[in-house]
């Protein structure tokens, strides 16, 4: 009885080196892990502010685009009005000039 009783011990012995040396692999392989964990929130928060920085930037020129774009298009409004009263003025001059090409027809005409 006492042998069957070491041999058991031994055998219990045994396994609890392999269950030992299994949960120290586990207990390695969870320390890997938590460290590869920390590496990727290291490049995440980096890629995060990298985006950010992206996003601040492309804000930057959508408003400078929006600046510039409202400037030029108050001065083609601008130049539009003027061209509008430049061709009043010019339509004022032919007509004018119409008037006064009749009026020396009729005098010619009658003299």
């Amino acid at each position: 009885a006492v042998g069957t009783l070491k041999k058991d011990a031994k055998r219990t012995s045994e396994k609890l080196g392999k269950v030992a040396a299994g949960v120290e692999s586990n207990r390695e392989l969870v320390v890997q892990q938590r460290e590869a964990m920390k590496i990727n929130s290291v490049e995440l928060q980096g890629q995060r502010r990298d985006f950010d920085l992206l996003v601040a930037r492309v804000n930057q020129l959508q408003q400078i685009i929006e600046k510039s774009l409202a400037t030029s298009t108050d001065e083609l409004r601008t130049e539009v009005k003027q061209a509008q009263l430049v061709i009043k003025n010019l339509q004022g001059d032919s007509e004018r000039t119409k008037a006064a090409l009749q009026e020396q027809r009729e005098k010619l005409r009658s003299t």
